[in-house]
């Protein structure tokens, strides 16, 4: 029997900051719900009060009043246990990793930057996914020329995301 009133919940893990771009994943969610696609995103880490982390909490308190609890987020640590459970329950994982963060590109030449964010946790994304059993999102340019690895998506565009996380929630309402 499928399920058309289940809403496809997407996780973006770890601290929220310039890293990811949470504007473009905020606006993207809530342009799908806004043509009726039920999706929530869940920022689990905490959103501090930086005047990003404060861009961002305005961004989803928006969003939320026109679709509440479309977007959640955290003004605190989270707790190992609760982490876990919030991604056990989720149903994929995105690293919308931003490609004009100046904290990568000062750091990091292409060549060594997944290296980099594997052995030190950019992003716990990936570790996660493989943990939790979760697919995971990221854009094209952060694996290219390498193959992603089993189970990732990838994107080039806000529309292919879109698609992505569309394909996913009638592949969850389906099963």
């Amino acid at each position: 029997e499928k399920n058309h009133d289940h809403a496809l919940t997407i996780v973006i893990s770890g601290r929220v900051n310039e890293c990811k771009d949470y504007t473009r994943s905020i606006q993207l969610i809530y342009a799908l719900n806004e043509s009726g696609h039920k999706i929530n995103l869940i920022m689990l880490g905490r959103l501090d009060t930086t005047i990003y982390g404060s861009k961002i909490k305005h961004l989803a308190d928006q969003a939320n009043l026109r679709h509440p609890k479309i977007i959640t987020y955290f003004d605190h640590y989270i707790e190992d246990e609760t982490f876990g459970e919030i991604i056990s329950r989720c149903d994929c994982l995105l690293a919308p990793l931003n490609r004009n963060n100046s904290f990568l590109n000062k750091c990091f030449s292409r060549k060594n930057l997944i290296d980099y964010h594997i052995s030190n946790h950019i992003t716990g994304s990936y570790e996660e996914a493989v943990r939790y059993g979760k697919p995971i999102i990221y854009p094209e340019w952060f694996y290219d020329p390498h193959p992603a690895p089993k189970g990732t998506f990838i994107y080039e565009s806000s529309t292919q995301l879109k698609d992505i996380l569309i394909s996913l929630l009638r592949d969850e309402r389906a099963s």
